[in-house]
């Protein structure tokens, strides 16, 4: 399952969040929303993921 806005890959549901917060505030707000930031584990899942920031790229950065 799938929530507006995100995207799966295998058995893991990701949001990217075009907003800019240092390291700490990004994986508090993170466990805030009931996740955690990203560990990549495969270079498969690095590509993907790699395809969808540039997709979603406006020049700003994400979390």
């Amino acid at each position: 399952m799938t929530c507006t806005g995100s995207i799966s890959f295998g058995n893991t549901v990701y949001s990217i969040i075009p907003h800019y917060e240092e390291w700490q505030n990004a994986k508090e707000i993170c466990k805030w929303l009931g996740g955690n930031l990203l560990e990549l584990e495969t270079s498969v899942e690095n590509e993907f993921i790699k395809d969808k920031v540039r997709t979603l790229n406006t020049g700003g950065t994400f979390f």
